[in-house]
């Protein structure tokens, strides 16, 4: 009896060293169990954080991010998705819609005639300050068929400044919504004396986001400098919705020595 009470002892002592010597395993591989459900946790976490924090949370933008911030909503949103997972996310940021109504989109019709709406017209707008210098109006526009299938996206911000050369950005056309005011902030890049050259250059480095710049010759006439800006009809959805064409002329007058002294857009 002593024997086996031995023998018992003996074998449970073995049995806690086995167990004793795997332990630490056992505990590596629980821990990795752990650590890999805290990161599943931690990265949903992400997710949610990140849906909570809107793509268009456009006060954060800077107006520098206008080329980029175009690029990237292209880029999410393409053509031919569902309009009803853009909506929810600008509407995020933007709130409630200042437009939605069903328009005409000439670009896609045959029948120029024809007087049928065929297409969905989104309109998102929000101000923000950014300095003492200037403010904007960020506006998102959105066409969609009747399928609510998208079609076009735009998105422009309107810049409010006295002195447009201050906010030390690229000038762009879209940046205002009158002849005025582009007339007011190219003249603040330059004005009277400025060189034909500098003109020239200004004008080669203007990147229409939604068109393009054309220069137009004018006969006996070698002391003006025409340019004119066309909006794009396959993307600018204004001029998919109005039966008209959007064009911008700067026209730059200069004396006898290629210095300029005059500017008028119409």
């Amino acid at each position: 009896m002593v024997k086996n009470l031995n023998s018992y002892s003996v074998y449970n002592y073995i049995k806690r060293k086995r167990l004793f010597a795997v332990s630490p395993l056992v505990i590596l591989f629980l821990f990795s169990l752990v650590g890999k459900a805290q990161a599943a946790s931690f990265a949903e976490a992400s997710d949610v954080e990140a849906h909570s924090n809107p793509f268009f949370d456009i006060c954060q933008r800077q107006i520098a991010d206008y080329p980029l911030l175009k690029a990237e909503i292209d880029k999410r949103y393409s053509l031919g998705s569902d309009v009803s997972v853009l909506l929810p996310d600008i509407k995020k940021g933007f709130g409630k819609p200042i437009s939605e109504k069903k328009v005409r989109d000439y670009l896609s019709i045959t029948n120029k005639n024809e007087d049928t709406e065929n297409s969905w017209f989104y309109s998102f707008n929000k101000a923000c300050n950014y300095s003492p210098i200037y403010s904007m109006q960020w506006n998102i526009h959105i066409l969609a068929d009747v399928t609510k299938k998208i079609t076009a996206i735009n998105i422009r911000p309107i810049i409010e400044t006295s002195d447009f050369s201050l906010t030390h950005v690229p000038f762009y056309f879209e940046y205002f919504t009158n002849d005025e005011d582009t007339q007011k902030a190219l003249w603040n890049l330059t004005g009277t004396g400025t060189p034909k050259s500098k003109i020239q250059k200004l004008m080669a480095g203007i990147d229409g986001v939604y068109g393009d710049i054309e220069t137009i010759k004018q006969r006996n006439q070698e002391n003006l400098l025409v340019y004119r800006y066309r909006y794009n009809a396959t993307t600018f959805i204004a001029s998919r919705v109005a039966p008209w064409e959007f064009i911008s002329i700067v026209i730059w007058e200069f004396n006898d020595q290629d210095r300029l002294i005059d500017l008028t857009v119409r």
